[in-house]
């Protein structure tokens, strides 16, 4: 079987990274309701649809696991904000937060309780805090800013 690029819409070539289109349908019975979606993905892999279906499960278990704790732990679909820099700023902010309390290791209880204890207790906070100061994370902190210091709001 050869393998060829996708054409665009105006029968053009793809660009050299595009290898595939894919179509991902997924279908959702909950009682007597059933859906079905279809996405679409462009891909540089030029492999079989197993392979193509491992990746898109892959980024999608990533996803779906950071944002359901950032949900349950900070509460982040209830928020407010949501237009830039506000929004952009907390998102990081507790991304940050997040990061931290995985690092903490002292307490064995779940995020959204390390959050509230480090709220409870100041010396919690502090050791929480502490990972901040990491070498690794110092390092990484400067090496590349999130946001410049301009675009905060306070």
């Amino acid at each position: 079987m050869k393998q060829m690029r996708p054409l665009l819409p105006n029968g053009e070539a793809s660009p050299p990274y595009l290898w595939s289109v894919v179509r991902g349908r997924a279908k959702r019975v909950i009682g007597d309701t059933r859906t079905v979606d279809d996405s679409y993905y462009l891909s540089s892999l030029k492999g079989e649809a197993k392979q193509m279906l491992a990746a898109i499960r892959s980024h999608w278990q990533i996803e779906n696991g950071l944002h359901r704790v950032l949900d349950i732990a900070f509460r982040e679909d209830d928020g407010r904000v949501r237009k830039d820099p506000g929004a952009q700023n907390l998102a990081t902010l507790r991304h940050i937060a997040l990061n931290l309390l995985k690092q903490e290791r002292t307490a064995k209880i779940g995020i959204r309780n390390k959050r509230l204890k480090a709220g409870w207790s100041e010396g919690y906070l502090l050791r929480a805090l502490a990972g901040l100061f990491h070498k690794d994370a110092i390092a990484l902190s400067i090496r590349k800013p999130i946001l410049a210091p301009d675009k905060f709001l306070w």
